[in-house]
C-alpha cells in the first residue's frame, strides 16, 4: 500500500509540473516546447485534465490536435456533453462545415448548461450564412432565458456592431458593461467609444476612448480615438494618440494623413512635412500623402517643389480630384496657362475629362487666345458652374470680347440675379444697353 501511495503522489506531481511547464511555455512564446509538454501530459492525464488540454488546444487555434482529442474522448464511450458537442461545432465552422455544425449544435437540450453558448453559436452561424434574421431571432431567444447574462448581453451588442447598427449596440453594451462583462480579446468601453463615435457623438466617445485606452492599449483604438479628436476640431488632442500609434506601428499608413493634417492646422508645417515623408517610406503610393505634401510645400514657400509633388499624387490617382483641383489653382495663381494645358491633356488621355477642371482650361485657352478652345472649355464648365455669379461674369465678359454681346448681356443678367450687389457688373450691362 505505501508503494501504490507513493506512485500516486509521484504520478499526480509528474502531471502538475507538465501542466505548469507547458503553460507557461505557452506563455513564453516557446510554443513548440509547450506542446510537447502537452503532448506528455495527455497520456497521464485525468478526464479533467484532458477537458483543459482540449481548452488550451482551442484557445490556441490547434483544431487538428483538438478534433484528435474529441474523437479520442468518443471511441472511449466516455459520456459526450453538450460543452464537448460545442467544442467539436467550433470545429467544423473553423473547417466551414456549416451545416454539421448546426447539426450538432441543435442535439443539445435546453437543460445542458452549453445550451445558451449553442444558441450564441448558432446565431454566429447564421450570421455567416447572410441569414440575420435568424441569428438575431436566436440571440434574442438566448437573452430571454438569461437577460442577466454578461455574455449574451453583448453579444446582442457585437451583432449589432457588426451589422452597422451603431444605435441599437450601444444599450447593450452599456448594460454588459455593467453586469461586469470582461470580453479575453475585447474592451467594451472601447466599442462603446467606437459606437458614439460613429453616431456623432464625439464628446462621449472621446470619454470612452480614454477609459479604454487605460484598461488596454489597442491600435485601431488609437487610431479611432485620434479620428474623433479630429471630428471636433481638437487637433492637439488628436495628435497624441496617432503618434503613440506611430511608436507602437510606423507601418500602420493610414495614420499619416491624419496625423499630417492635424499638425498642419497647428501651423506645424516642417513637423507636418517631415511626418508625410516618413508615411512616404512605408507607402510609396499613397497619393494622398503625396498630395499633403504638395500642399505643405507651397505654405513654406518651396514652389518649386509643389507641381512636381503634386504630379506625383494625380499620377498615381488621376480620379484624386483635390489634387487635381488644388495643382490647377497653383498653376492659375502661378499665370502658368501652358502647365494647365498640359494637365487637362494628360487627365483626358486618362479618361478623365471632367466639367469641374473646365474652367480652368477656358482661362488657359483664353490666355493664349485660342477663342474656340476657349468657347467649348467654357460649355463644359457651365455644366457644373452654372448657377456660379462669378462664373457667368466670367463667361460672359469672354463672350463679350468674342463678339457675342447678346448672350454675354443674357449670363451678366443671370449673374446679377445670383449675386445683385455686383455694381461693377450692373454698371457694365448699363453701358451695354445704352450703346
Amino acid at each position: 500500500m505505501k508503494d501504490d501511495k507513493k506512485w500516486l503522489g509521484a504520478s499526480w506531481g509528474e502531471t502538475m509540473n507538465k501542466k505548469q511547464e507547458a503553460i507557461q511555455l505557452i506563455q513564453a512564446g516557446q510554443i513548440k516546447e509547450g506542446l510537447e509538454k502537452l503532448t506528455q501530459w495527455e497520456k497521464i492525464a485525468t478526464d479533467e485534465e484532458q477537458y483543459e488540454i482540449l481548452e488550451i488546444y482551442m484557445e490556441l487555434g490547434l483544431t487538428d490536435r483538438a478534433e484528435r482529442l474529441i474523437q479520442k474522448w468518443k471511441k472511449s464511450g466516455k459520456p459526450f456533453d453538450g460543452e464537448l458537442i460545442t467544442m467539436e461545432a467550433e470545429i467544423k465552422m473553423e473547417h466551414e462545415e456549416e451545416e454539421e455544425a448546426i447539426s450538432l449544435l441543435s442535439q443539445i437540450r435546453k437543460e445542458d448548461p452549453a445550451f445558451l453558448k449553442a444558441q450564441l453559436l448558432l446565431a454566429d452561424i447564421y450570421q455567416l450564412q447572410g441569414l440575420d434574421e435568424v441569428a438575431e431571432q436566436k440571440l434574442q431567444y438566448a437573452l430571454s432565458l438569461a437577460p442577466e447574462e454578461p455574455v449574451i448581453v453583448a453579444a446582442m451588442g457585437y451583432y449589432y456592431m457588426e451589422r452597422g447598427d451603431y444605435k441599437k449596440c450601444i444599450p447593450y453594451f452599456k448594460k454588459a458593461e455593467q453586469l461586469g462583462f470582461v470580453g479575453q480579446h475585447d474592451n467594451i468601453k472601447l466599442h462603446l467609444a467606437q459606437a458614439y463615435s460613429a453616431t456623432g457623438e464625439f464628446e462621449t466617445a472621446l470619454d470612452y476612448y480614454e477609459k479604454g485606452l487605460k484598461e488596454r492599449e489597442d491600435l485601431d483604438a488609437l487610431f479611432g480615438y485620434g479620428y474623433t479628436a479630429l471630428q471636433l476640431h481638437d487637433y492637439e488632442r488628436a495628435i497624441e494618440p496617432f503618434t503613440r500609434l506611430k511608436e507602437l506601428d510606423p507601418e500602420y499608413v493610414t495614420l499619416y494623413p491624419y496625423l499630417v493634417r492635424a499638425h498642419k492646422q497647428l501651423h506645424n508645417y516642417e513637423q507636418a512635412l517631415n511626418i508625410a515623408k516618413e508615411g512616404l517610406s512605408y507607402d510609396e503610393f499613397n497619393d494622398t500623402l503625396f498630395m499633403e505634401a504638395a500642399m505643405l510645400y507651397d505654405l513654406l514657400g518651396e514652389k518649386d517643389k509643389v507641381s512636381e509633388t503634386m504630379w506625383e499624387a494625380i499620377s498615381l490617382n488621376p480620379t484624386n480630384s483635390e489634387a487635381i483641383l488644388y495643382l490647377l489653382r497653383f498653376f492659375r495663381e502661378e499665370e502658368d496657362e501652358e502647365a494647365i494645358i498640359e494637365l487637362m491633356s494628360h487627365l483626358k488621355e486618362l479618361g478623365e475629362s471632367d466639367p469641374l477642371y473646365a474652367w480652368f482650361e477656358a482661362y488657359a485657352w483664353r490666355e493664349q487666345e485660342e477663342d474656340e478652345k476657349a468657347r467649348q472649355a467654357y460649355e463644359q464648365a457651365n455644366i457644373v458652374y452654372g448657377q456660379d455669379p462669378e462664373f457667368l461674369e466670367d463667361y460672359g465678359r469672354f463672350l463679350l470680347e468674342i463678339g457675342n454681346r447678346k448672350q454675354a448681356l443674357q449670363l451678366f443678367e443671370q449673374s446679377l440675379q445670383l449675386q445683385p450687389e455686383n455694381e461693377p457688373l450692373r454698371n457694365l450691362m448699363e453701358e451695354l444697353t445704352f450703346w
